[in-house]
């Protein structure tokens, strides 16, 4: 490794690169250089943009998906009372609306809803 590093930045520049390197002129970029590397500044940043607004968008959907779980929840506490089941007694509903208990300690299978 030398002992002087080399470090580019990006900067824009409104100047055309006309002087040749080595002679002590300023060195800058092309005009079309500018114009492409403005270009994708603002494809960029439009894509930063885009994904704000998505994860906008998927904050309401997980609060809508909240929405739907604890209505889904109430329906089934309203049901498991109904029912006497009794608070702590695992349960679950089969596809056909009929209700399963499970023995204490024997993890249930799969099930499409289950109450607890």
């Amino acid at each position: 490794m030398s002992d002087t590093q080399t470090t580019e930045t990006m900067s824009t520049s409104n100047t055309t690169g006309t002087e040749t390197p080595g002679n002590g002129a300023a060195k800058a970029l092309l005009q079309e250089e500018v114009t492409v590397l403005s270009s994708l500044r603002k494809s960029a940043n439009d894509v930063v943009t885009e994904i704000g607004q998505l994860e906008v968008r998927k904050a309401r959907l997980l609060g809508s998906l909240s929405e739907i779980e604890a209505r889904a929840q109430g329906v089934l506490n309203t049901a498991g009372e109904r029912l006497d089941i009794p608070d702590g007694q695992p349960w679950q509903v089969t596809p056909d609306g009929n209700i399963v208990m499970i023995p204490e300690g024997i993890p249930g299978g799969p099930a499409p809803e289950a109450g607890v």
